[in-house]
C-alpha cells in the first residue's frame, strides 16, 4: 500500500500544518473493498482487520507538533488483509526561540572613515590613515 499527501509529502520534513491530507493506494486482483487506518504517535501500531473506510483519502486535523503515523491496511473482495504500511509524518508550528549567549554592543550610526593622520616616521610628511600599516619611505 502507498499513501502520498498533498500537505505532509516528504517524511523527514517537518511541516508548519495541523492537518494532513493524503491517500491511500492499493490494488488487488479481486478489488480493494475497504481500509483500516489508525493514527497515533506509534510507529508500529496495527491497523487491525476492521473497514475503517472505503475510500482512499485520508484527513487528519488538530495535530499537536511532534511525529505522527498513520497506519493502514487494505482489504481485498476475497475477504483478505494485507499487512499493517506505516507512515510517518512530522508538524512543527512552534516558532524557535531566540539565540542564545549573543553579546550586544553598541549601535554604530553610519560609516566613518579612520582619521587622517601625518606620519611622524616618515620625513616626506606623506598623509597615512590609521588602518595603513607605517609610512615605509626609507626615513627614520
Amino acid at each position: 500500500m502507498v499513501r502520498t499527501s498533498t500537505s505532509h509529502p516528504s517524511a523527514s520534513a517537518w511541516y508548519n500544518a495541523t492537518t494532513f491530507m493524503g491517500t491511500l493506494a492499493a490494488t488487488d486482483a479481486s478489488g480493494v473493498t475497504g481500509y483500516a487506518v489508525r493514527l497515533d504517535q506509534s510507529p508500529t501500531t496495527a491497523a487491525g482487520t476492521t473497514v475503517t473506510q472505503t475510500t482512499a483519502d485520508v484527513n487528519w486535523s488538530a495535530r499537536t507538533d511532534g511525529t505522527w503515523w498513520g497506519h493502514a491496511a487494505a482489504k481485498d473482495k476475497a475477504g483478505l488483509w494485507s499487512p499493517t504500511q506505516h507512515n510517518g509524518f512530522n508538524v512543527d508550528t512552534t516558532a524557535p526561540g531566540a539565540p542564545g549567549g549573543l553579546v550586544s554592543s553598541p549601535a554604530r550610526s553610519g560609516h566613518r572613515a579612520a582619521p587622517t593622520t601625518r606620519s611622524p616616521r616618515c620625513r616626506s610628511n606623506s598623509l597615512t590613515t590609521s588602518v595603513r600599516p607605517p609610512c615605509r619611505c626609507g626615513s627614520p
